[in-house]
């Protein structure tokens, strides 16, 4: 049940859909038609469905207005996305694999390795802390993740259940989902509309068109120290965007009152394991020998993965071509790092095969490996630019002279 102010009105290619008496019948879930909500949800749906036209023809019987002005100028229908798009639906038929799912045994020794690491934090050594905060990052980056973008099953309830997990590890998968999957993925690095761009503002800047101070020139030095604080934030931050129901300038237009409840709860959860336990057991030297341990090099690891993907020298030359197409422009603003690596695969949450996440974020992260040759090939036939650094090292130390430059001029 949703709050009586909550609209359930979306808009595609120019019209307007009341789908209140169609999101529990929706095959993805409430969680992901809610993002829909009094916003454009036609990027959305190009991007999560492999058969938009099917999607419109279910949309017309929701219809409550044809002669609306299109509010997104994005051009979604291309030869390069057919294309692609028929290749990426061949290899999963010939193959036999499912889209969605075939992360259980990650699951499971993701599961295992964080309680054993904070067994051993709590009771041996806070030499195992940073490991203990590492797996939580790898909780959020690949289980998380892609449960919230409706890849870990094919089931809506598991999605939502898994998804869980965000909250677990201190974020919340309800306001996750909105600035990531309906601000960040449908706008990449646009920087009035993707909220990631704005993340470091106003101690560092990520996007050329921001303001710049003085400061900002030793944002090279200093900026990887903020990303270290991401875990500490993120409990306390989520909970006033979540009392003022806002990210940025992204709005939580729908929550229910099941959305407040596992809120709440699953904070209670993560301040008992995360604060009550440690200071049971080691007293007020738990901040020192577990919490800021476990934190500053989780949260280091999990902001510095998400940050170098959009972020890098290569992406800055690429993003310079002005283009409408959708899937042309997911493809100059990502960039991908060691991509045919399986170990990166399993430890980045398939972050480093960032192009084919942001073209197909429904599919599970462990079939990027294939399917990234498949999109550089097409890419290559469409003389689309294909960023991609050899190993992580290559695009982490590009991403430091992507600060510096930004920092030292109006780049």
């Amino acid at each position: 049940m949703t709050n009586k102010t909550d609209s359930c009105i979306t808009y595609v290619s120019g019209k307007a859909y009341d789908l209140s008496n169609f999101e529990h019948k929706h095959p993805g879930g409430v969680d992901l038609i809610r993002l829909s909500y009094d916003t454009d949800a036609t990027a959305m749906i190009h991007s999560y469905h492999k058969d938009p036209e099917k999607i419109f023809k279910i949309l017309a019987s929701f219809d409550i207005d044809s002669d609306m002005t299109p509010t997104c100028p994005i051009k979604f229908q291309s030869d390069f996305l057919t294309v692609l798009k028929k290749r990426i639906d061949n290899y999963f038929e010939t193959s036999g694999k499912n889209r969605r799912g075939g992360l259980l045994i990650r699951t499971a020794a993701l599961s295992f390795a964080t309680l054993l690491f904070y067994y051993l934090a709590l009771d041996i050594s806070w030499l195992f802390s940073p490991f203990f905060g590492v797996c939580l990052a790898c909780i959020g980056l690949c289980i998380h993740h892609d449960a919230n973008h409706g890849a870990y099953s094919r089931l809506p309830a598991v999605n939502h259940f898994v998804g869980l997990t965000g909250d677990l590890i201190g974020s919340s998968s309800l306001i996750w989902r909105y600035y990531h999957c309906q601000s960040h993925h449908v706008n990449c690095n646009d920087v009035m509309q993707d909220e990631d761009t704005k993340v470091g503002l106003p101690l560092f800047r990520l996007h050329s068109s921001q303001p710049r101070y003085g400061y900002m020139k030793f944002q090279h030095l200093y900026t990887f120290l903020l990303y270290a604080l991401i875990g500490i934030a993120a409990p306390f931050s989520s909970m006033f965007e979540f009392i003022k129901r806002k990210h940025g300038d992204v709005k939580l237009n729908t929550i229910s009152t099941k959305n407040r409840i596992e809120f709440w709860v699953m904070k209670l959860i993560y301040f008992g394991y995360m604060f009550f336990i440690p200071f049971y057991i080691l007293g007020f030297s738990f901040i020192w020998k577990f919490y800021l341990p476990a934190q500053l090099i989780g949260g280091l690891y999990l902001g510095t993965l998400f940050a170098t993907n959009h972020n890098n020298n290569k992406v800055l030359e690429s993003s310079q071509k002005n283009t409408a197409d959708w899937a042309e422009r997911q493809i100059i603003t990502s960039a991908n790092w060691a991509s045919d690596s399986v170990l990166w695969n399993i430890f980045s949450g398939g972050l480093n095969c960032q192009i084919e996440h942001h073209l197909f974020p429904s599919i599970s992260h462990r079939h990027y490996p294939a399917l990234q040759h498949i999109v550089k090939k097409t890419c290559d036939e469409y003389s689309i630019p294909y960023n991609n650094f050899s190993t992580f090292r290559e695009i982490l130390v590009d991403h430091f002279w992507f600060l510096r430059k930004l920092g030292q001029a109006a780049h």
